[in-house]
């Protein structure tokens, strides 16, 4: 269903994260709350109640054919009812009918998560520089086994106030090594 969903948004209706612990397991605080019709899951949502600081937050994803039947908003009002009023709604790709059934619960926008991307091909060169670059200062590809533990090191710091990025651990980075997308020749 969330592949289905992907498709047919053309964006992730869940966070990575959340799909990687589907995938191979996560984290066992968190709750998954699932609607059903003849053996099959149209309605889907990830609460994870351990922010002691900002709160509950809540993912939901309802399968594009049953949209407009009510799954959405009662997946929203169990989570409500479990978490409480003070969640957070997590909702991707700023899609209108997300839009309209947060707006519907009463939630505000606090903040927009980008994704900026170009096309390699369509990268201009840079002009050349005046000063030397430093030739102590060496770029290759990520060497998986060697890289791992100053990658995730390198990573807490630079992304130190970030509230998903910043508390990495071995395991984060092994479980994306090892999925179909990985590829080390492009990650420097």
């Amino acid at each position: 269903m969330i592949a289905d969903t992907t498709a047919f948004d053309n964006t992730p209706p869940i966070a990575e994260h959340i799909l990687l612990h589907l995938r191979h397991g996560g984290d066992k605080a968190d709750s998954h709350l699932l609607v059903e019709q003849e053996n099959q899951v149209i309605g889907y949502a990830h609460l994870d109640q351990t922010d002691l600081v900002a709160g509950p937050s809540v993912e939901l994803v309802v399968d594009p054919k049953f949209r407009g039947a009510g799954v959405g908003k009662q997946l929203l009002s169990k989570a409500i009812e479990i978490c409480g009023t003070e969640l957070r709604l997590w909702v991707h790709g700023n899609l209108p009918a997300s839009n309209a059934l947060a707006t519907s619960f009463g939630f505000e926008k606090i903040r927009t998560v980008l994704q900026m991307s170009k096309q390699l091909t369509d990268i201009q060169q840079l002009p050349k520089l005046d000063k030397a670059v430093d030739e102590n200062i060496v770029i290759r590809n990520f060497l998986p086994g060697i890289d791992n533990v100053a990658w995730v090191s390198l990573n807490n710091k630079v992304f130190k106030n970030h509230p998903e990025q910043g508390t990495w651990q071995l395991a984060d980075l092994n479980i994306r090594i090892g999925e179909d997308w990985f590829d080390e020749q492009g990650f420097f």
